[in-house]
């Protein structure tokens, strides 16, 4: 079954792509604390984050029956690839404002779900959920931790 080139390639584009997507979930509320200390802000972008796969989660489970599972993938990963390109080249510009990163990151957030029911519809995953699962615990620990590392430095 792994011996076809069209299987392999896809199976290493959805690791990289089910890792980048975890890393983002992880980095983005946490660039949210580090650029305004505030908790509140972060928890905002992590309820965002989470919030359309929570409402769309399974209704995406009809797109993936109309377009397919590979061309639901695609273009959810073509959706994500410019917002999470325009994140950083607008923090850099001067140009992101807490409402932009917010709709940035909601936009992200769709694109995600269908990927994300993909892999559910599919029976299949690169990562699962242990390590949605890990993310999200990393998420929950890293402000402590940073507040630690602060007062150590102190």
């Amino acid at each position: 079954m792994l011996r076809t080139r069209g299987l392999i390639a896809l199976l290493s584009a959805e690791a990289i792509s089910s890792l980048g997507a975890q890393m983002t979930f992880l980095a983005l509320p946490w660039f949210v604390l580090v650029t305004t200390g505030s908790a509140a802000k972060m928890s905002l972008v992590l309820a965002v984050e989470l919030l359309p796969v929570a409402l769309l989660g399974i209704p995406s489970g009809m797109v993936i029956s109309k377009w397919g599972a590979r061309k639901t993938m695609v273009v959810g990963d073509a959706a994500r690839a410019p917002l999470m390109l325009a994140i950083p080249l607008l923090h850099e510009a001067g140009w992101l404002s807490f409402p932009v990163l917010l709709a940035c990151v909601w936009a992200l957030g769709w694109a995600v779900t269908a990927a994300v029911g993909v892999r559910i519809e599919d029976g299949w995953t690169v990562f699962g959920s242990t390590g949605a699962l890990v993310v999200t615990a990393l998420t929950a620990v890293l402000p402590l931790a940073l507040r630690r590392a602060a007062s150590r430095g102190r």
